[in-house]
């Protein structure tokens, strides 16, 4: 799948579900309370599951051989 196949699909699949959204906001209008926990697991697994693929994926370093620096 191209670059700019994939980039359409994940931008319909968030324009579907802000829809649905919205439409269940229209249908139900008292507020969603979710609960504590499911709010920290939003608010901090992205992060923690970027921060260990960066720290686990070897592929990142083998690239350059280790280095930052460019070679010219």
């Amino acid at each position: 799948m191209s670059k700019l196949a994939l980039m359409a699909w994940v931008w319909g699949i968030a324009l579907m579900l802000s829809c649905a959204l919205h439409f269940l906001g229209q249908i139900r209008p008292q507020p969603l309370q979710a609960p504590w926990m499911v709010v920290l697991l939003i608010v901090f697994a992205p992060p923690v599951l970027l921060g260990g693929w960066l720290m686990l994926n070897p592929s990142i370093e083998s690239r350059d051989g280790g280095t930052r620096e460019s070679v010219d």
